[in-house]
C-alpha cells in the first residue's frame, strides 16, 4: 500500500464502469466506499496479472491524499483512519506556520535539516504505520542521483527537475556537475517554501535556475525566461518526474509529459 499526505486536487477521474467479468460483490464494495467517504475517489484498476483499489482525496485538503492497495479491507480500515485524525487535526495543527508541508516531511525522510516540528510530527505519524517510507525515499532519492550521474556520463549537460522539492546535498546540478562542471539545471516547483529556500540556496549559482511554475501548465513551464536562461531547448535536456507525476491527475500528468516530449529534441546516444 502506498499512503501519500498532502494537498492537491483531482480533477479527472478514471471511469468507474466494471470491466467485464467483474464480481458485482465487488462493485457493490466500491460504491459502498464512495458512499462512505465522499471525500475521496475511490476506483478498481485491473492491470495484467493483478488487480488494485485506489483512493484519491478530492479537491484541497490536509491530511491523507491516496492510498493504493490490493485489499479493500485495507483501504477501508486506511480511510476511516485518515477520517479520525482530520477530525482531531486542527486541533494537533493550527492553521499557519505550525501545518506541515509535504517537502519539507520528505526532507526529514531523507535525514535532511529543512523541516520543523510539525513537519517532523507529521512524518512520524507516517512512518508509525508504514516504517518503509523512510526507506523507499531515500532509495527513491538515490535513483535520482544515479539517473543524473548516468545522462551526464551520456554527454548531456543540461537537467530540468520538476517538482523539485527543497533541495538536499547532493544536489541535482551538484551531481552532474561531479561529470561536467559545466552542466546547467533549472529547478521547478509551485511550493512557496521550495522556492524561497532555493532562491536563497541554489539561485546565486552560475548555471542554475529556480523557476516558479506549476506542472499542470507545461507550456508555462518550458516558456519560463528563468528556464531558459540556463536550458537551451534545441539541445538535448534530461528532465526529472521524479515522485511528482502521482500528484497529478491522470491526464495532467500525461498532457505534462507529451508537452515535454514533443518540445525537446531527439537525440541519440552514441
Amino acid at each position: 500500500m502506498q499512503p501519500i499526505s498532502g494537498d492537491d486536487t483531482r480533477d479527472d477521474l478514471p471511469a468507474l464502469a466494471p470491466p467485464q467479468g467483474e464480481n458485482p460483490d465487488d462493485s457493490a464494495t466500491l460504491r459502498d466506499l464512495n458512499r462512505q467517504f465522499p471525500q475521496f475517489a475511490i476506483w478498481r484498476e485491473v492491470m495484467p496479472g493483478r488487480t488494485r483499489y485506489a483512493a484519491q482525496r478530492i479537491g484541497s485538503g490536509h491530511g491523507l491524499h491516496s492510498v493504493i492497495t490490493a485489499d479493500v479491507g485495507e483501504m477501508r480500515a486506511v480511510l476511516a483512519q485518515a477520517r479520525r485524525e482530520q477530525a482531531l487535526a486542527p486541533a494537533l495543527l493550527p492553521a499557519g506556520p505550525a501545518q506541515p508541508n509535504i517537502a519539507r516531511m520528505y526532507s526529514y525522510f531523507l535525514g535532511g535539516t529543512d523541516h520543523q516540528p510539525a513537519d517532523r510530527l507529521a512524518a512520524e505519524s507516517v512512518t508509525v504505520g508504514y516504517r518503509e517510507v523512510t526507506g523507499v525515499a531515500r532509495a527513491n532519492r538515490a535513483f535520482v542521483l544515479r539517473a543524473v550521474t548516468h545522462a551526464a556520463t551520456l554527454g548531456i549537460t543540461q537537467f530540468v527537475d520538476l517538482g523539485a522539492g527543497l533541495p538536499e546535498p547532493p544536489t541535482v546540478h551538484q551531481t552532474a556537475r561531479t561529470v561536467n562542471p559545466a552542466a546547467r539545471t533549472a529547478y521547478v516547483d509551485n511550493d512557496p517554501a521550495v522556492l524561497d529556500r532555493a532562491r536563497a540556496t541554489l539561485a546565486t549559482t552560475a548555471g542554475v535556475a529556480v523557476v516558479e511554475a506549476d506542472l499542470r501548465d507545461p507550456e508555462t513551464v518550458l516558456a519560463s525566461r528563468a528556464l531558459r536562461s540556463v536550458i537551451d531547448l534545441d539541445r538535448p535536456v534530461c528532465v526529472l518526474a521524479a515522485s511528482v507525476l502521482h500528484f497529478l491527475p491522470p491526464s495532467h500528468a500525461d498532457d505534462l509529459m507529451e508537452t515535454v516530449t514533443a518540445t525537446l529534441v531527439i537525440w541519440r546516444c552514441r
